[in-house]
């Protein structure tokens, strides 16, 4: 060995000597953001296209590029038409796995519609998946769907702790007035006691559908009863005609505000009672371990 190379192992061989343990892996953050206005089948109309989706994962990048410690270079943004069903599967389940190590954290956020189809293994008391709607949902078929289990499957492949936010909804419910549209995509939901053609249910295996072992926290607009909403913003770092979910909205706020060691039910807790306050009529929802310090 080198005079040189003696000098560069020295402090870690007498670290070794004492007993002293060498540093853990430090955390690595790791973000994929998705937001789509743009429907691909749908028209530009309530129930069709959106106005403040794409804002929305562009604000919430912002916020934990700059207060949360996320580096810009490990993120990845899909905005519009390119935030396809197989692009979203490639960015969990190539572009996150791939880079997520044990020990770092790994985050997922989509803003757009949500929707409801047949469930195909059972799982669900009211016989419908919830499901996220990608760039080119289908009008008449749920084939381009993302399901609730398939979703889950996606991020098992994920070797550490995933942090999934979710401003869009799952009830078809009509939209309210005021400006606000609904997140639901505007299609019949399927009526009750009814089953995928066999095309659809042929797509899915059970057992790549089943609950992921990887740690995930959910942080939910609305429950899957309730639409979340979007509409036109003002003040809270909004400019004049631009649009937003309120859910990110309020969200986004409290994450700007909030002490480092504040934990997601806390935060949580504050967008739920603005959104009570403001008498929107949706109740974000948490699953997960919530008493967590925030993106730690």
């Amino acid at each position: 060995m080198s005079h040189a190379a003696r000098r560069l192992h020295a402090p870690v061989l007498a670290l070794l000597a004492c007993g002293l343990a060498l540093p853990a892996h430090a955390q690595t953050k790791h973000a994929v953001f998705v937001g789509i206005n743009d429907y691909i089948e749908f028209e530009d109309e309530a129930g069709g296209d959106l106005l403040g989706a794409e804002r929305d994962a562009r604000v919430m990048r912002e916020v934990l590029v700059e207060r949360w410690d996320l580096d810009p270079a490990n993120t990845l943004t899909l905005l519009g038409r390119e935030a396809t069903k197989e692009a979203i599967h490639q960015a969990i389940t190539t572009w996150l796995a791939g880079r997520a190590e044990p020990g770092d954290l790994a985050i997922f956020y989509f803003a757009g519609h949500g929707s409801q189809v047949y469930d195909l293994d059972g799982d669900e008391p009211n016989g419908l998946d919830e499901t996220l709607a990608p760039a080119d949902v289908l009008p008449v078929s749920s084939e381009n769907d993302i399901r609730d289990d398939e979703f889950r499957a996606w991020l098992s492949t994920i070797r550490t702790e995933v942090v999934v936010i979710l401003d869009s909804c799952h009830s078809g419910t009509a939209s309210r007035s005021g400006g606000m549209r609904t997140r639901s995509l505007d299609r019949a939901p399927p009526p009750e006691g009814g089953r995928e053609p066999a095309v659809i249910r042929q797509r899915y295996d059970p057992e790549t559908m089943a609950d992921a072992t990887t740690s995930i926290l959910e942080l939910a607009a609305a429950a899957p009863n309730q639409s979340a909403l979007e509409g036109p913003l003002d003040g809270i770092d909004a400019q004049s005609g631009e649009h937003g979910g309120v859910f990110t909205r309020y969200l986004v706020a409290a994450l700007r505000e909030a002490s480092p060691s504040a934990t997601y039910e806390e935060v949580l807790r504050e967008v739920a009672e603005q959104l009570e306050y403001e008498e929107l009529g949706q109740i974000p929802q948490i699953t997960g371990q919530g008493a967590k310090a925030l993106f730690r």
